[in-house]
C-alpha cells in the first residue's frame, strides 16, 4: 500500500508468500509469464541479423559477436519482484489489494483446466518445442567461426493439458 512519509524512504514493495502443503506442488509458469522488457528484434536497430542462435546450434560458449538465444515468444519467466498498480476501492476498508495480485497467484497455483475427476491431480500444461529456422548475420569480431547458412532454434509452445 502506498505511503506518504517524509522522514524515511517510501516502502515500494510487499511480500507475497506462495505456500503449499506438500513438497511437490503445482506451478504453471506459462500462465503467469510477463512481457519482455525488450525483444530481440528491438535491439541493435531491429535487425534480425543479430539473432543467430549459434550457441544453441554448436553448444559453445559466448563471444560478443551477436550470438544470442531467442527469447520465449510467450514472454519471460515471472520475476521475484512484480509490478502491479494499485486500484481504487469504493468502500471503506483498509486491507484491500489489487485484483491483479490475486489473479496472478491463482493462475500460478491452479490449473486452468481444473483437476482430474478420478485422482484429483491438477491438469498439467504440456509445452512442446517447435523448431524455427534462423539465418545467421555477419560476424563482427576476429574470434568468429565460420557459421552455417541457417540453424534451427527450439521455441516453446503450449499444446494442451495432460
Amino acid at each position: 500500500m502506498p505511503e506518504s512519509v517524509t522522514d524515511r524512504p517510501t516502502k515500494a514493495h510487499e511480500y507475497v508468500f506462495l505456500l503449499a502443503k506438500s513438497k511437490r506442488y503445482y506451478f504453471d509458469q506459462e500462465a503467469v509469464r510477463e512481457p519482455h522488457a525488450r525483444l530481440w528484434d528491438e535491439s541493435n536497430g531491429g535487425s534480425m541479423a543479430h539473432v543467430t542462435n549459434e550457441a544453441l546450434a554448436h553448444g559453445s560458449g559466448w563471444c560478443h559477436r551477436g550470438d544470442y538465444l531467442l527469447p520465449n515468444p510467450n514472454g519471460r519467466n515471472i520475476r521475484t519482484v512484480w509490478t502491479i498498480t494499485t486500484k481504487p476501492y469504493p468502500e471503506a476498508h483498509f486491507a484491500t489489494m489489487p485484483p491483479d495480485l490475486a489473479e496472478r497467484c491463482i493462475k500460478a497455483g491452479t490449473s486452468e483446466r481444473g483437476v482430474c475427476p478420478e485422482c484429483g491431480a491438477p491438469w498439467e500444461r504440456v509445452v512442446e518445442r517447435e523448431n524455427m529456422e534462423v539465418r545467421p548475420g555477419p560476424s563482427r569480431c576476429s574470434c568468429a567461426r565460420p557459421t552455417p547458412s541457417s540453424m534451427t532454434a527450439s521455441i516453446p509452445r503450449s499444446s494442451g493439458y495432460r
